[in-house]
């Protein structure tokens, strides 16, 4: 860009000394009308390409500025999906200590139900043998 900048720059440089210099060589008091045209010209293809150049800049960094705001939507996409993943681990977390909860309070109740048990099979054995001493007492 520089490099382009000057090389019209020294152009337009050339063609102004060049047109500022023509009329003393052709012995005249002032520029001829041609020569003022050429200048006019020289300066209007001048100011058109640093137009030119002007626009191709806004247009670079009008791209830029729409890649910027793309990047900034998939960060915020990005976030928002770990985000929903934290919240989804966060609650399963939660589903996993009721679950061991339970279990620890089924592995505590585990003992007294097998004395239960033990106690309820004692018992039963016991109501069987009545039954049978009953049974045995009303047959003799």
């Amino acid at each position: 860009m520089k490099t382009h900048s000057l090389k019209l720059t020294a152009i337009a440089l050339f063609a102004f000394l060049l047109l500022a210099d023509l009329p003393q060589a052709m012995s005249e008091s002032g520029p001829s009308p041609d020569a003022r045209a050429l200048l006019n010209e020289a300066k209007k293809n001048q100011a058109e390409r640093e137009r030119a150049a002007m626009q191709r800049d806004l247009d670079r960094l009008a791209e830029e500025v729409t890649k910027g705001q793309q990047e900034i939507a998939d960060l915020a996409k990005s976030m928002s999906a770990a985000r929903n993943a934290v919240v989804a681990t966060k609650d399963y977390l939660d589903q996993l200590a009721g679950r061991k909860r339970r279990i620890l309070q089924d592995l505590e109740l585990m003992p007294l139900r097998i004395d239960a048990e033990k106690l309820k099979a004692e018992g039963l054995n016991l109501l069987n043998t009545a039954h049978a001493k009953a049974t045995e007492a009303v047959t003799y």
